[in-house]
């Protein structure tokens, strides 16, 4: 509030011409020309008017510091004579005073701009740069003396109560919104209770005037009762045949309703994506994403020795190719004897087709390949040939890649049109051992997210 009244005391004060005066003084030092002194002055006064409004302070003109000061001669006089920019405000009858000074520094030329308070003598700003020559200043004071005189305390003021005005006019204009948003939703509020006051009419109405003919209804159906008991059983039945009717288009209706909500549902469905997660027989790492009618499965499968509870290193025996298992291999003097177990590393992978009957449920099917690496188990015997003894059991490579044809069949829930469930089962018709087609195969599933 107390920078607001300020704000309006400065206007108030520009109308009486009270206004707060600043003078640039011609720029000094013995690097530059007298035309280029006077080019760097007339730039200061530029930046000055930049900012400093002319309702609240005056820019005074060469002329009148002249004057002020004691005519040209005596100006200039003070002006060489002078070593602070202070006593030159004060003899020229001002509130701020400011001046540029230039000195060769090197090859380059050093430029100092300082802004003071005449009244209390103190430094307001200062600004210190450098430049190759006259271009380089002008454009140092066009980017940097603005702000410099930006920082006059009653231009602060102003700009801050300009700003206090702003956010109360701002906070004026949310409270009359706010006040309209009351105002509508209390209207609607009324306009909905008299709608719902006028339903209450007609029904009531609509009940009375029912109640009216069924009362007429049940007087002339009295009345008639004996005489024409016949055309009151034929009556009643068409009144059945009517509300039979009544009913089976009310169904229909629904039925309609429903049917067109079923196919917006399948249209999505048939548009949907999804990614997820799926466990395969032995093969515990798999992924599964699918677009519209496509789909895509990949599922891993790393060794897993402990499902035979046996100690020994991994694919450290001698690595050669074991087309016969049970032969017995020999390196080092020791003995590789097959024990029977097997294991490998695997993974799969389906490309398929998913055809959705319903948005909620898909039929998919797909074929691809199967990628095994087999170990086998041997366990190591040392010693004399006549007396040898258990030492040690490995897992040995086989060095076999198996690429094996995989197809799949499944189905695939959807809940909620954003989760997805799915069963699969592969290879479940294929040749048995004995050579004959048999049913067997090994079952998937797993969940996933549909967008």
């Amino acid at each position: 509030m107390k920078k607001i009244l300020l704000f309006f005391l400065a206007l108030a004060l520009a109308a009486y011409g009270q206004q707060t005066s600043v003078a640039v003084l011609p720029s000094d030092g013995t690097a530059l020309g007298n035309d280029e002194l006077e080019i760097l002055t007339n730039k200061m006064r530029e930046a000055a008017l930049k900012v400093l409004p002319t309702n609240a302070f005056v820019l005074l003109k060469q002329d009148v510091v002249v004057k002020r000061l004691g005519g040209m001669e005596n100006y200039i006089k003070e002006c060489k004579e002078s070593t602070c920019i202070v006593d030159l405000g004060k003899k020229a009858q001002v509130d701020y005073v400011a001046q540029a000074n230039v000195r060769k520094l090197g090859n380059k030329l050093r430029i100092t701009v300082e802004l003071y308070s005449v009244r209390t003598g103190g430094l307001i700003g200062i600004l210190n740069d450098e430049a190759e020559d006259i271009n380089g200043l002008l454009a140092i004071i066009n980017e940097n003396v603005p702000a410099l005189f930006e920082k006059i305390p009653e231009y602060m003021q102003i700009k801050e109560a300009e700003r206090r005005k702003l956010a109360e006019e701002q906070a004026r204009i949310e409270a009359l919104e706010a006040e309209r948003r009351k105002q509508a939703e209390k209207q609607a509020r009324i306009e909905a209770l008299e709608a719902e006051k006028r339903e209450q009419v007609r029904l009531k109405e609509l009940e009375a005037e029912r109640l009216k003919q069924a009362k007429e209804q049940a007087r002339i159906e009295a009345l008639e009762a004996e005489r024409r008991k016949q055309a009151e059983k034929l009556e009643k039945a068409r009144i059945k045949e009517l509300e039979a009717e009544r009913h089976k288009q009310a169904k229909e209706q629904a039925t309609i309703g429903y049917s067109w909500e079923w196919e917006k549902k399948l249209d999505r469905a048939k548009e949907q994506a999804m990614i997820g997660y799926e466990y395969l027989y032995k093969m515990p790492f798999g992924v599964r994403w699918s677009w519209g009618w496509f789909y895509n499965t990949l599922n891993f499968r790393w060794t897993d020795f402990k499902e035979w509870s046996l100690d020994g290193n991994s694919d450290d025996g001698p690595n050669f190719y074991l087309s016969n298992p049970n032969r017995i291999f020999k390196d080092w003097g020791n003995e590789y004897r097959h024990s029977g177990g097997y294991t490998d590393d695997a993974f799969e992978w389906i490309v398929g087709y998913i055809w959705r009957p319903f948005y909620w449920l898909g039929v998919f099917g797909g074929s691809g390949f199967r990628h095994t690496r087999e170990y086998r188990r041997y366990d190591i015997y040392g010693g004399y040939s006549s007396n040898l003894s258990y030492k040690d059991t490995k897992w040995v490579s086989a060095n076999e890649l198996r690429h094996d044809f995989k197809y799949e069949l499944g189905l695939e829930f959807v809940v909620y049109e954003k989760y997805a469930a799915y069963i699969s089962v592969r290879n479940f018709i294929g040749y048995s051992g004995n050579g004959y087609i048999g049913i067997g195969g090994y079952t998937g599933g797993g969940i996933g997210f549909v967008f």
